[in-house]
């Protein structure tokens, strides 16, 4: 079983150290969270709609924790419009006329992960006015670590536009291999309704798992949505295929092999309100590539048509995966000294982790005979067993050369050579156990090497990956990186 352990380092680690220290940029504050409430259109004397309220990190991939969340929705502006009802509230909210208060003691927003619903689940809006009717739903959300966050909506009452759209084919298959660029096989969409359709919007999404490759001046890519507008006017019963190539590529450190799903759907342009909404709620950017266009194809072939949405199944071929590697840790000190024990995990690749629900983890097991004084920002203690904790990297994307570490506060209670384990729990679907996924932890007393010093806090070095990768720096899509050992420290408060 091979094993990383945190050791002591001279002089030349300290110089290492302090250039790392004094190059370093500080991390960017996080922008309060983004409320998400949509422009939505009703039907005169037609049924009752509902959207999903929820609320998001900026930057998506952001970590998060709200607590005393307090949420006003103020329906006032909707008099003469449109009746509201709060539907399935899972937080204690109360009504006083055309205003609700919900309350929630704590909230952890997280984009892919059903905690991000804020205190309800559907706001439903039943139209009481006539075709032209208009009005407004503001929602305010409170809480300790972010203030006041706002967000308004139009709800509008108008006619009714028919979605007259049809795809050839609910799914299609392209293979690639990690790294490739490929085209996406759309089958095209047909109007299959009697009237003219006056422009269309091709939406779509965007993981870190699948990026656009070429970027079009006629569509909009946020963080993880996107869309594509068309003024091309669509005859009844003729098929419309992309003039142009909607391209994509896939990641290098990609693990494989792997199926990847995504979709895409075709709205009429008059019903897109909501859809664009959300890609403009991420700050998108238009592309500058060219503009991707429609062609009319004629009639159609006796090919089925379907919703109007697709799915593209991608096959990544090869083999490839991560190696997720347990830190331990070295540490010398007297009895009743406290000492830093730091632990951690690193990727030693090639492959990356990627997707919610495979973040990283490790169980650590601190020796019998400490005391652990703190615990680190990411780490959870075991209630059963005062010595054990769950240390978690929540990130969309876990690179190769990657490490994080835990350092735990720890005070010595027994003298001797005492023992105690890190071991990283592997995600098989992404990641392979090589061996190396267990270290030691080891903590010398008096007799065994301590300082003598009584409470002194011993230099215990840092992997050897991060002293040979200081000073390789890489600036690539707008965030600067280590090439060699990137190193994250989780902080905790003494």
């Amino acid at each position: 079983m091979r094993s990383h352990r945190v050791r002591r380092y001279g002089a030349g680690l300290a110089a290492v150290l302090g250039l790392l220290a004094a190059t370093a940029m500080p991390a960017a504050a996080a922008a309060k969270p983004t409320l998400h409430l949509e422009d939505m259109t009703l039907e005169p004397g037609g049924p009752a709609k509902s959207q999903f309220i929820w609320v998001s990190p900026n930057p998506v991939n952001a970590e998060l924790t709200l607590h005393d969340v307090d949420v006003t929705i103020d329906t006032t502006g909707l008099a003469g419009v449109a009746t509201v009802k709060l539907l399935n509230h899972v937080a204690t909210c109360t009504t006083t006329g055309p205003v609700y208060t919900c309350q929630d003691d704590i909230l952890r927003p997280r984009i892919g992960d059903m905690t991000a619903s804020i205190l309800l689940t559907d706001l439903s809006f039943t139209p009481v006015g006539a075709a032209g009717a208009q009005g407004q739903v503001k929602i305010t959300m409170t809480s300790r670590e972010q203030g006041t966050v706002v967000q308004t909506a139009t709800i509008s009452v108008e006619e009714k536009v028919e979605s007259a759209l049809a795809v050839g084919g609910e799914f299609t298959v392209v293979e690639t291999k990690p790294g490739g660029t490929f085209r996406v096989p759309l089958d095209g969409v047909r109007n299959e309704g009697e009237k003219v359709v006056d422009g269309v919007v091709l939406t779509f999404g965007i993981t870190p798992e699948f990026q656009p490759a070429r970027l079009y001046t006629n569509c909009e890519y946020g963080t993880t949505l996107g869309y594509c507008h068309f003024d091309t006017k669509l005859q009844p019963g003729t098929v419309y295929a992309l003039a142009g190539a909607l391209t994509a590529t896939v990641p290098a450190d990609l693990p494989a092999p792997l199926q990847l799903e995504h979709g895409f759907g075709w709205v009429v342009h008059a019903l897109s309100g909501p859809g664009i909404q959300k890609v403009r709620a991420q700050n998108p950017k238009r592309g500058t590539g060219g503009t991707l266009t429609l062609t009319a194809q004629g009639a159609p072939s006796d090919t089925e048509y379907h919703e109007a949405h697709q799915t593209v199944v991608v096959r990544v071929g090869g083999k490839q995966s991560a190696d997720i590697t347990a830190i331990g840790a070295e540490v010398q000190g007297d009895v009743g000294s406290t000492v830093e024990v730091e632990v951690g995990i690193e990727n030693s690749g090639p492959a990356a982790v990627y997707g919610p629900g495979s973040d990283p983890r490790a169980t650590v097991t601190l020796p019998e005979g400490t005391t652990a004084l703190d615990t680190p920002q990411g780490c959870t203690a075991d209630a059963k067993n005062k010595l054990r904790y769950v240390c978690v990297v929540e990130d969309d994307v876990y690179r190769a050369g990657t490490s994080t570490t835990w350092p735990f506060p720890v005070r010595i209670d027994k003298a001797g050579t005492l023992t105690g384990t890190v071991a990283v729990a592997v995600n098989q679907s992404v990641a392979q156990p090589t061996g190396n996924d267990t270290a030691e932890i080891v903590l010398n007393g008096p007799g065994d090497g301590g300082s003598g010093g009584g409470g002194t806090l011993p230099i215990t070095g840092a992997p050897i990956a991060l002293v040979t990768g200081v000073g390789v720096l890489l600036l690539a899509g707008g965030a600067a990186a280590y090439v060699i050992g990137r190193r994250r420290r989780a902080k905790f408060t003494a």
